[in-house]
């Protein structure tokens, strides 16, 4: 098992070796947060510990677990701890820890399992929300790309990078080569110390010998032209058997080299604080602090700098800080502020969150995606690129944050993070029809629009005419992944309706502020009722001929479409007259008509079979205006007219 851990339990917390007297007591050493050891003799001590102190271990073990940031673990005994006997709050603590180990579908049951019992709604329907919302993150495509730093990371802890002069970094690291010998009792690991990181060679070499010492030092940050630092050192007392706080030093640059650094007064000596940032102007300092005039735990404070002065320490605000942990500020060049929380509802540990500068503060802080979040502790991000709103592809951002993510090489791993500008593009199609109460009259009481099942979706890509075949499913939805700069058309059918075709294009088509675009699209399809005469309108002849006049032609290469939609159809066309001269002279015009109509789509490629030419003559009149019945002009036009309906199907679906 790796030995990971958090470096905010380090830097802002006291630095304490101050007994080498040998401690044999697990729940002593659990109280001393020296965890190591507490881990070691609690699995030791549980086996036969009294039935009233079992319990008790079990959670410190937990604990000291969770604090030296396994979760794995620490959900095993959290769990041994419920079968020994505790309450059911500690089904919180659990689903914490199945978060942290992203098992996302476990932590929701467990939650369920926590609000029956508990009736905390205020906690657990956040939590049950952002579980949901991490799995949909662990699939959904995105445009961002997280590697492990594996060059430059060990099996120590290595955090807290920042750009450096000549395109190199600073890194914070405890691994061997780190200054001194002394041991964090947290994790057993060495004091951090400052390191310099060649970025072409990827070596590293210590900082300087001013800045680093037997203490732990962290987090620096410079202003633009690296003639300024700040960082975190904690323990002020060179004898570590003297209890030490963590505070921000200073120094400036003596050639080559760093004068001594000095410490920075912005609370009391018996206050931690650290984690410095330097915004890119100078002109302010964020850093952490878990002063008690804060929100709670530790928040996040700044102060202006004027002169090189620095001013007081003013607390960021409730938009930022809560009752738990806010840590690790860093900021962008427009001011947004970027910092890590476990007071906030996230993706699991430590979440990094952003807010953006309003005129009197900040604005609502957001949380960061996947998979700049994670499970894990997710800390620290800094750019090295930002998105300027003009790039239209390629690279548009480039940074580095810290995270104890599965997968890493140990402790904290610090990983690269890079934004790309692309898109990807899914079709939503949902198909409809009409409902009636007689399903064979549309006539009928009209009962509102229903979503079909079953429907058959022909798939087309253009260029390839590659071809899916696809199903709706029962709330009549088809889903399809387009590409880009792609022409596709579609033809859905089902049996009773007509076919429909329709087009999709992602050609031109980009999104900045996205990266899955979805074209969604309602069709809806026509009911087939085979006894219906279905006018078709505008469809002109000369005087007591048969030739379809120019006009007419628009209208019926409309319909070569839908001819060719439905080419599982067999289709009457028909063609009536007024009552008006004989009744043989009208029976023979209507027919010749219909013909034309006919041969015209027939000379475009309507297959003969599909068509049935038929003339009724004056067979069916739609008003009273029969022979010998005096009726305007407008009313025997209404008789004279064009139209098709369906004879039969063979209910086979082609595509052209």
């Amino acid at each position: 098992m790796k030995k990971v851990f958090v470096l905010f339990l380090i830097m802002l917390s006291i630095y304490s070796c101050k007994t080498n007297k040998e401690i044999n007591d697990g729940s002593l050493a659990y109280k001393l947060k020296k965890y190591e050891l507490a881990k070691s003799l609690l699995n030791k001590e549980i086996p036969t510990a009294k039935s009233t102190e079992k319990l008790l271990k079990i959670i410190e073990l937990a604990e000291s677990y969770r604090f030296s940031n396994d979760p794995k673990n620490a959900l095993k005994w959290y769990n041994n701890a419920l079968e020994n006997g505790a309450t059911t709050n500690i089904l919180f603590d659990i689903a914490m820890m199945q978060k942290q180990t992203e098992d996302y579908d476990a932590a929701i049951k467990t939650l369920e399992r926590y609000k029956a019992t508990s009736y905390d709604e205020l906690r657990t329907i956040p939590e049950i929300s952002i579980c949901k919302k991490a799995k949909e993150a662990l699939t959904k495509p995105n445009n961002m790309t997280v590697e492990n730093y594996e060059k430059i990371n060990t099996s120590s802890s290595d955090f807290s990078v920042i750009a450096f002069k000549n395109n190199n970094l600073v890194i914070s690291s405890s691994r061997s080569k780190a200054k001194g010998e002394n041991i964090h009792p947290w994790n057993g690991e060495k004091n951090s110390d400052l390191f310099l990181v060649d970025r072409k060679t990827n070596k590293l070499s210590s900082l300087d010998s001013l800045l680093n010492s037997e203490l732990p030092e962290a987090n620096i940050t410079f202003n633009k032209n690296f003639s300024i630092a700040y960082f975190t050192r904690c323990g002020f007392s060179k004898d570590v058997n003297q209890n030490g706080y963590c505070h921000i030093y200073k120094t400036e640059k003596d050639g080559d080299g760093w004068y001594e650094p000095e410490k920075v007064r912005l609370f009391d000596d018996t206050i931690n604080v650290g984690q410095p940032f330097l915004t890119q102007d100078g002109k302010r300092l964020y850093f952490s602090s878990d002063a008690p005039v804060g929100y709670g735990g530790r928040d996040i404070y700044f102060a202006n700098i004027d002169n090189n002065e620095i001013g007081f320490a003013i607390n960021a605000g409730y938009t930022i800080n809560t009752k738990d942990d806010e840590l690790f500020p860093t900021t962008d060049s427009k001011g947004n502020l970027y910092f890590s929380s476990n007071g906030r509802t996230g993706f699991g540990g430590l979440d990094i969150f952003k807010a953006e500068p309003i005129k009197r503060g900040f604005d609502v802080s957001k949380q960061m995606p996947y998979p700049i979040n994670s499970g894990a502790d997710d800390f620290a991000l800094v750019y090295t690129k930002e998105f300027d709103g003009k790039e239209t592809n390629g690279l548009i951002e480039e940074g580095f944050f810290v995270s104890t993510r599965k997968g890493g090489k140990g402790g904290d791993d610090i990983y690269t993070y890079k934004k790309e500008l692309f898109n990807t593009f899914k079709l939503e199609l949902h198909v409809m029809a009409k409902s009636f109460e007689d399903p064979e009259d549309d006539t009928s009481k009209f009962l509102g629009m229903i979503s079909l099942d079953s429907a058959e979706i022909i798939f087309i890509k253009n260029l390839t005419k590659e071809k899916v075949v696809e199903m709706t499913d029962k709330n009549g939805n088809a889903f399809f992944p387009l590409e880009v700069e792609t022409d596709y058309s579609l033809l859905i059918a089902k049996k009773d309706y007509f076919n429909k075709s329709i087009v999709v294009s992602t050609k031109n088509y980009k999104d900045l502020t996205k990266v899955e675009i979805i074209l969604k699209d309602t069709v809806e399809l026509e009911n087939i009722f085979p006894q219906k005469e279905i006018v078709i309108d505008n469809i002109y002849y000369d005087l007591d001929k048969a030739n379809l006049r120019p006009e007419s032609l628009p209208v019926l290469d409309k319909l070569v479409s839908f001819f060719n939609e439905n080419n599982d159809l067999t289709i009457e066309i028909g063609s009536h007259t007024d009552s008006r001269g004989s009744d043989d002279y009208n029976q023979d015009l209507s027919q010749r008509r219909a013909q034309s109509v006919v041969n015209y789509f027939l000379e475009k490629g309507i297959p003969k079979t599909q068509l049935i030419p038929k003339g009724y003559g004056e067979t069916k009149i739609l008003n009273g205006c029969v022979n010998d019945i005096e009726c305007t002009e407008e009313e025997h036009q209404k008789n004279r007219r064009t139209s098709f309906r369906v004879v039969s199907s063979d209910g086979v679906l082609e595509s052209n």
